[in-house]
């Protein structure tokens, strides 16, 4: 059954259906019940747009892609295992995902209202301009990844950064070094922020000197890892280990170590974040932080849902456990 045959059977015109189904103002609230009553009892099979207005809900969730992840998006093992996860748990609630890439200066909550999504999940950096704000104060359930939005209604899921960067600085130390140096993301990562503290409260409390010079911040990126890693390698006094907030950031530090002579673990141990899978294929392998990604989607997606279901829910907050992965960046023969 097609458009026009609900229009025969509700007994309107075809303009008609299309205004119910677009939710359009100047339909009487009998012609729209008439029609929506015709798509229930039909075999016509609505769009999601159809069904929300019949159901009150759309069954669509909106992803939220930052323009900056884009172009690495699809090939980033990070984020795409965690749409991965997301999709997964979304199928089995007969749920459907809605990708959008959108700057931080677009109308997020006007992108949401259009495709009428019933939740939103945020992946990557964003900042917080007025548009994402509107979405985010609008009562559409949404949760974030990676950052903290604390005084919202807003659901928060992230690896334990915390745990992670402790693992990561406690090893190299338990391997006898004292001189390690930090290499963080950017300055407006909520995540690389957290790894940073953590590194210098881990070094504070083992009393080992944190020189300026042994903190930097950079790109997640080689060439950002390359750049900061000859940097190092050149001070007076270069670090014996460096812990990166993120392994395309390791992958360059050791790439800068081969350029400069160094040996890679005995004379300087490098250890990642995230375990994607480059890791096993440098050389030497680098040791790094796990995070269980696809995990992540799965809360991300359950914990939208029960957003959605339950409106007085409290904001769901999981940090999902890491574990340190040791491979021979980070050890000796």
């Amino acid at each position: 059954m097609n458009i026009s045959d609900i229009a025969k059977k509700a007994g309107v015109a075809k303009s008609t259906v299309s205004k119910v189904l677009n939710n359009y103002k100047g339909v009487s609230e009998e012609t729209r019940r008439k029609v929506l009553a015709a798509i229930e009892s039909s075999t016509y099979t609505p769009s999601a747009l159809a069904k929300s207005l019949t159901t009150g809900r759309s069954n669509l969730i909106g992803l939220f892609v930052s323009e900056d992840l884009l172009e690495s998006f699809i090939v980033h093992a990070y984020w795409s295992e965690i749409v991965a996860g997301i999709r997964e748990a979304l199928v089995k609630d007969k749920y459907h995902a809605l990708m959008f890439a959108a700057s931080p200066d677009e109308d997020f909550l006007k992108f949401a209202q259009e495709y009428r999504v019933d939740g939103v999940i945020m992946l990557g950096d964003y900042p917080e301009p007025a548009q994402v704000r509107n979405l985010l104060n609008s009562g559409v359930p949404c949760v974030v990844f990676d950052r903290n939005l604390s005084g919202r209604r807003v659901g928060y899921v992230s690896s334990d950064d915390v745990r992670g960067a402790e693992l990561a600085v406690r090893h190299l130390i338990g391997q006898g070094h004292r001189r390690i140096a930090h290499i963080s993301g950017p300055s407006w990562s909520y995540e690389s922020a957290k790894r940073m503290q953590t590194y210098r409260r881990v070094m504070e409390e083992h009393h080992l000197p944190v020189p300026d010079s042994y903190v930097c911040i950079g790109e997640y990126s080689v060439e950002s890892g390359v750049e900061l890693g000859r940097r190092l390698l050149a001070l007076p006094e270069p670090p014996t280990a460096v812990f990166c907030a993120a392994d395309t950031i390791a992958a360059g530090v050791i790439q800068a170590a081969k350029e400069c002579g160094v040996d890679v673990p005995r004379q300087l141990m490098v250890v990642g974040y995230d375990d994607l899978p480059l890791c096993e294929y440098l050389q030497p392998p680098l040791a790094s932080i796990r995070q269980e990604r696809k995990a992540m989607g799965h809360i991300a997606a359950a914990s939208v849902l029960a957003m959605i279901r339950d409106k007085e829910l409290p904001p769901p907050d999981h940090h999902v456990n890491v574990r340190l992965i040791v491979r021979e960046s980070a050890r000796l023969p």
